[in-house]
């Protein structure tokens, strides 16, 4: 009842706010049936599993038959007090930490109940399936399962005209372009190439968009990025240590993390490169737990050339396995994953290396202005940015500790199964520094989960807690309890079948309340057909955001914003003039959407087309296709 009533609710992963859409009686009934089935499936699991070890008639300690239900019920207390605050009072908040409180405690009651009194009866019964590859076949299965799910979510997204040009529609354009050779990774005439961030890999998809030219390319990319890393983190965990069972266990736990739904979708913006470094850092962690350097780094050059943040955590990870590699060769206390390693100057070498290419990209390629400027209250420049802390706290601190910050943490630990990601404390010293400059950075998206930001800080997560089960010697059951962790709050935060809408800001923001534009609408149809038509003639156009997306093909494109944005850039450039409007042969504006840009920005570049000469081609649905005479 717990978990259908917080599954009632909206909870936003932008800005960690929640709202109750029902009365705290009518909140249990008011849950989706895919939130009354995943809730009856775990308690029912929890239920079967206590009931089967009992019958092995066994001797346990009385505690550890308790612990399991005591938890549930430190899971389910502040909900149900608060609920019964509501029913006096309706007036009562409820509050966002009440689902991130009940998925923890119910991902320690399972790891409690296996821990203590399952492990027996699995070993039993599972001992010839360990020797079997059925643990690997169900780690694949799932693993293919949940790409086609994630392809085809974007799919809809993408067909409802709910996924942006931004960021999808701005990568996309790189590769496109490259492919026709209209410039290398160019975006725009009036932009240098990386002018917000580094990612020469992009070159690589360059000839299988010459063998598949759709959008749908860059959809299942993402799809098997995210998705095919599950199969990495099973090699991982297997290298660590752990048994087929439990690795598998973990690689399900990778995938039902809320963050990595949110990432695919990355709140409409669609497709990033760096969803494709993912599955690079964790192989490069793979190869160097293997001892397999030359092809780890290779696996890291990858990764680092999607996104210029990657070489930053990379460069953490190599200074901080030689400070691990000084200290074992001092005081002779060898981890198990890198006792092999004596040496510390190829680590040392190898981060100063990554540091020094860091600041070559930052300051060459000519990404330094934009990135800096998003901190511009801390400081104009690199120094005073990292000197805030110091030279100006309160602003620096005051972001620090605002509730985004804490909600943020939250989200994105808690899935990695607390009680031993704490153990793996040396995988995440690399993140703190990552993790601080995405707290103190006064940029909404840089706190959500479902932004890139931090994706590539999970790779480290995920060998923490996996490192830590095995120092606590609890690998399965902790692998069990960050399933249910995973999937009990996938069920609030995700983006999973059964998960509960916590997007429905970004669609108001994008059409209102209204349910316009859905894939099988009357207006989803006509506007289609009038894409299509533009698409086909190829010429260059003008869209606002949403419709942008749909119009990648063309090759020469802008958004309504970003072009009015930089319109004194593109004045007197070759094939512009100084009617820069005049280059569009078509100019297609949804003035229901607001996402992307302003509704006053959308009527005044209608106005401004008309009086350039543009023409009506079709009007409805609140969209207008103009097209140069």
């Amino acid at each position: 009842m717990c978990l259908t009533s917080l599954a009632s609710r909206v909870h936003l992963v932008m800005g960690y706010n929640v709202i109750a859409t029902a009365p705290a009686q009518l909140e249990p009934w008011m849950a989706s049936s895919a939130s009354w089935f995943i809730g009856t499936l775990l308690i029912s699991l929890w239920f079967i599993v206590q009931a089967g070890s009992n019958s092995e008639g066994r001797s346990y300690d009385l505690h550890y038959r308790v612990w399991p239900l005591c938890t549930l019920w430190i899971a389910c207390g502040p909900t149900a007090i608060i609920q019964l605050l509501r029913t006096a009072s309706p007036d009562t908040s409820v509050f966002f930490t009440e689902c991130i409180w009940f998925s923890l405690w119910t991902g320690i009651s399972f790891a409690s109940l296996n821990h203590q009194m399952l492990s027996d009866w699995l070993a039993t019964r599972l001992r010839h399936a360990e020797r079997t590859s059925l643990p690997i076949f169900l780690t694949c299965l799932t693993s293919a399962c949940a790409a086609i799910y994630f392809f085809f979510q974007t799919r809809y997204y993408f067909d409802s005209f709910l996924l942006g040009y931004n960021d999808f529609g701005h990568f996309a354009i790189r590769v496109i372009n490259s492919s026709r050779g209209n410039g290398l990774l160019r975006e725009s005439p009036v932009l240098p190439t990386f002018w917000d961030h580094f990612n020469p890999g992009l070159l690589l998809l360059v000839p299988i968009w010459r063998i598949w030219p759709s959008e749908n390319l860059f959809f299942a990319l993402q799809a098997i990025s995210l998705t095919s890393s599950s199969l990495i983190v099973f090699a991982i965990a297997r290298r660590l240590g752990h048994s087929h069972w439990a690795s598998m266990a973990w690689s399900i736990a990778w995938l039902a993390q809320p963050t990595l739904g949110q990432i695919n979708i990355a709140y409409t913006y669609g497709w990033h490169p760096i969803s494709l470094a993912i599955p690079g850092l964790l192989l490069a962690i793979w190869l160097t737990l293997r001892g397999q350097y030359a092809w780890a780094s290779v696996a890291a050059c990858l990764a680092m050339s999607m996104e210029e943040g990657v070489i930053v955590i990379v460069g953490l990870c190599l200074a901080s396995m030689a400070g691990q590699v000084y200290l074992t060769n001092r005081f002779g206390r060898a981890d198990p994953c890198w006792e092999k390693l004596t040496s510390v100057w190829p680590w040392l070498v190898s981060s100063c290396v990554c540091a020094v290419g860091f600041v070559a990209v930052y300051q060459l390629s000519g990404l330094a202005d934009f990135q800096t400027g998003r901190f511009a209250r801390l400081g104009t420049t690199a120094s005073e940015i990292i000197l805030s802390p110091i030279s100006k706290p309160t602003l620096f601190w005051g972001e620090v500790g605002r509730w985004e910050s804490f909600g943020f943490l939250m989200a994105l630990l808690i899935p990695c199964y607390l009680p031993t990601l704490c153990f793996g404390w040396k995988w995440l010293i690399p993140t703190l520094l990552p993790l601080g400059v995405l707290l103190a950075w006064d940029h909404a998206p840089a706190k959500s989960i479902t932004f890139q930001y931090s994706s590539t800080l999970l790779p480290l997560f995920w060998c923490a807690t996996m490192s830590g089960s095995i120092i606590r010697q609890t690998s399965l059951s902790s692998a069990i309890g960050a399933v249910t962790t995973c999937l009990t709050l996938s069920t609030f935060l995700g983006l999973l079948p059964y998960s509960s809408p916590n997007l429905l800001d970004v669609v108001g923001r994008t059409y209102g309340t209204t349910d316009a534009r859905k894939t099988g609408s009357e207006d989803n149809r006509w506007l289609t057909e009038q894409l299509q038509q533009i698409s086909q003639d190829g010429g260059p156009v003008l869209a606002t955001g949403r419709l942008a997306a749909h119009l990648i093909s063309n090759g020469d494109i802008e958004t309504v914003g970003q072009f009015l944005e930089r319109i004194d850039a593109y004045t007197g450039l070759p094939t512009y003039g100084t009617m820069p409007l005049q280059h569009f042969h078509w100019i297609a504006l949804d003035t229901m959407e607001t996402f992307q840009q302003s509704q006053q920005q959308t009527l005044a570049l209608e106005e401004m087309a008309y009086e350039q000469g543009f023409t009506l081609h079709a009007q409805e649905h609140s969209v207008v296709i103009l097209r140069r005479n």
